[in-house]
C-alpha cells in the first residue's frame, strides 16, 4: 500500500476551497485509491507566493523520509505560485523518488505525462497571479492621477477629501514640509541632514515625531508627489 501525507492551504482572504473541505477531499481521495494516508499538513492565512511557511517545510522534511511515497493535495496551487519554487519541488520529488497527486487537476507525476501536465499547471498559475498584480498596479496608478484615495490614509501632503471621501486633496500645511523637502534634496541634503533641518523648524510627522530617513525618502520618491505649486 502507498504511504502518503497530504498538504493543505488557505490564504487570507482566500475564495478558494476551505482546509477543511481540503482536507476531506484528500481523505476521501485516499480511501478511494487505498492509499495509507500518514498525516495532512496545514498552511492557514499563508500566501502561494514562496515556500516561507511551516507547514509545507515540515511536509518536504516528511517526504524525503524512506517511509512516504508520496503527497496528496487538492490543487497545484495549493503547493506554490511561484515557477521557481514549483521547479524546486518538483526537483525534490524527483530526486527522493516520491509522487505527488493533485486531485482537482487530475495530476499523478508518477508519470511523465503527469508531470508535464503539473509544470504546464504552475506556468499559468504564476501568469494568473502576475496578471491580478498588474491589473491592481494598473488600478492604483490611475486612481493616483484621478486624485482618489489608494488605500486607508492619503500619502503625506494630502489629506481626504471631506466633501468627498473617496479622493484626496492637497493638506496645505503638510505640502508646504513637502515642498521644503524636495528643495532640500536637491540642493544635495542627505536624509539625516534634512531630518535635523525639519526639527530645526520644527516640523514633526503625523506622530508628532522627528521626520525620520524612511519617511522623508518616501515623501521624496512618492508616485503622489505635491505639486511644487
Amino acid at each position: 500500500m502507498m504511504r502518503v501525507i497530504g498538504y493543505a492551504r488557505v490564504s487570507t482572504g482566500d475564495q478558494g476551497i476551505s482546509l477543511e473541505d481540503q482536507c476531506t477531499k484528500i481523505r476521501v481521495h485516499c480511501e478511494l485509491m487505498e492509499y495509507d494516508l500518514i498525516r495532512i499538513y496545514q498552511d492557514s492565512g499563508e500566501s502561494g507566493r514562496d515556500l516561507r511557511r511551516r507547514g509545507i517545510r515540515d511536509a518536504m522534511f516528511d517526504l524525503t523520509g524512506e517511509h512516504i511515497d508520496g503527497m496528496v493535495i487538492t490543487k497545484l496551487d495549493r503547493l506554490s505560485r511561484s515557477i521557481k519554487d514549483w521547479a524546486d519541488l518538483m526537483e525534490t520529488f524527483a530526486r527522493f523518488d516520491k509522487s505527488l497527486v493533485a486531485i482537482m487537476d487530475s495530476i499523478d507525476t508518477s508519470t511523465a505525462g503527469g508531470r508535464m501536465v503539473a509544470n504546464m499547471f504552475s506556468v499559468i498559475a504564476q501568469w494568473e497571479r502576475e496578471i491580478i498584480v498588474e491589473r491592481t498596479m494598473a488600478a492604483f496608478t490611475y486612481m493616483r492621477t484621478q486624485d482618489r484615495l489608494c488605500g486607508l490614509k492619503a500619502p503625506y501632503g494630502w489629506e481626504i477629501d471631506p466633501d468627498k471621501p473617496k479622493y484626496i486633496r492637497i493638506c496645505p500645511v503638510e505640502a508646504e514640509i513637502c515642498r521644503r523637502v524636495y528643495k532640500l534634496r536637491d540642493a544635495g541634503l542627505s536624509l539625516r541632514e534634512i531630518s535635523d533641518v525639519l526639527e530645526d523648524y520644527g516640523h514633526v510627522n503625523r506622530l508628532g515625531n522627528k521626520f525620520g530617513k524612511e519617511s522623508i525618502r518616501k515623501m521624496c520618491i512618492s508616485k503622489k508627489r505635491v505639486p511644487l505649486e
